[in-house]
């Protein structure tokens, strides 16, 4: 019985989405919406590590080896603290360009499994809302080796 009723799904209760014009909170619903902590943090056990929150260093089992999300939090030497918004935003904005083509990934090399098609459509100001409220997220240093290509058994 304890089984049942610990797994009866709960009614949700939907967050209220901030007025735009409140940008630090606009953006915190923002990321929560996007699951940035999702991927950009450690987990252990299938769950969040909260002190590393947005710390980057996830990994992600792949064919080609190994790859761990990027640190995005505000600390200047291994997160995006050294970025300025135009930078955030362009390198979101650099896969909505309808010129962009892919790199050619050869197998073993890094393929980014962020979702950056998907988020260049966001509007700018949504990402604006996003960077400003990551700066204000605690700053983790985290140098985080992004592959390790699978080796081949011989």
């Amino acid at each position: 019985m304890n089984f049942i009723i610990n797994t009866i799904p709960k009614k949700a209760i939907p967050e209220h989405m901030p007025a735009p014009t409140d940008t630090i909170a606009y953006g915190k619903y923002m990321v929560n919406a996007s699951a940035c902590i999702e991927c950009h943090t450690q987990v252990d056990k299938g769950q969040i590590i909260e002190k590393l929150a947005f710390s980057g260093g996830r990994a992600f089992s792949m064919p080609a080896g190994v790859i761990r999300s990027a640190n995005i939090t505000p600390d200047a030497a291994t997160g995006i603290g050294s970025w300025t918004e135009e930078m955030f935003l362009n390198r979101f904005k650099l896969y909505a360009d309808t010129a962009y083509q892919p790199a050619l990934v050869k197998e073993g090399e890094f393929n980014s499994i962020m979702p950056w098609m998907m988020y260049s459509k966001m509007k700018p100001a949504d990402l604006s809302a996003i960077y400003k409220y990551l700066r204000t997220v605690k700053a983790l240093e985290n140098k985080v080796d992004k592959f390790s290509p699978k080796i081949a058994a011989k």
